[in-house]
């Protein structure tokens, strides 16, 4: 499924924000498979190392180098604002929760039974529970989906970690009848600051939004039209 069009600000030579680590220079390699997140200044060289897949931790991982060197994974994949809970089970046409962020996917449901919920900002549209965009006929009760969104409203220059959002939840599906579960809707993208003098990626940096849970039958273990609708992506 689609997903936000990433916001790329890897930027050069901008005054770090307050209450950091300062690294006082030293190199920093982080092990395979840990997760890391808030504000890290004076760093000397910041490498994820090839092989190994660094995590990003909810709140963003904001880096200030002299270098930084990607040549593994740097992923913030639903790292973002949490998408929202599914409706009740057994009572049809309870509308699914909102997702949180500043361009939301809102809640299925809205008096119809197992609508899918809406997609945060920026996703793509079609009926597919699982999809971003408008969540299985609006009309009919289906969640809308968020607003488009790049960046923040003003972009400073240079480029500053204030200029990007991390990604906006998706809204969980509508309830259905006592053998429907409608999906919970999927967490945005999380946010990924690097700046430095030099940067060089061989690797991958992602931020993607997570899909929205399936909406599922019980009885024939079919899915159903309930799904929650996919978070939107972060900004890296």
């Amino acid at each position: 499924m689609k997903r936000s069009a990433l916001i790329f600000a890897l930027a050069l030579l901008a005054a770090g924000p307050a209450r950091a680590e300062d690294k006082y220079g030293e190199n920093w390699a982080p092990d395979d498979y840990t997760t890391w997140s808030g504000t890290y200044t004076n760093v000397g060289e910041f490498k994820v190392r090839a092989g190994t897949t660094v995590f990003v931790g909810q709140g963003g991982l904001y880096i200030y180098a002299a270098t930084v060197t990607v040549e593994g994974v740097l992923s913030a994949n639903g790292r973002g604002y949490s998408g929202g809970a599914y409706g009740d089970t057994g009572v049809t046409g309870s509308a699914g929760g909102l997702g949180l962020g500043p361009f939301i996917g809102a809640g299925g449901g809205g008096g119809a039974a197992k609508r899918g919920g809406g997609g945060g900002g920026y996703g793509n549209a079609d009926g597919g529970g699982r999809s971003g965009g408008d969540g299985d006929t609006v009309a009919l009760g289906g969640g809308a989906g968020g607003a488009e969104y790049n960046s923040t409203t003003t972009i400073s220059i240079p480029l500053s970690a204030d200029d990007i959002y991390m990604g906006s939840g998706g809204g969980g599906g509508g309830g259905g009848d006592t053998t429907t579960v409608s999906g919970a809707g999927g967490a945005g993208g999380g946010l990924i600051y690097l700046e430095a003098n030099y940067v060089t990626v061989t690797g991958t940096i992602t931020a993607n939004g997570l899909d929205g849970g399936l909406g599922w039958d019980t009885v024939d273990c079919s899915t159903s039209p309930g799904g929650g609708g996919g978070g939107a992506g972060g900004g890296i």
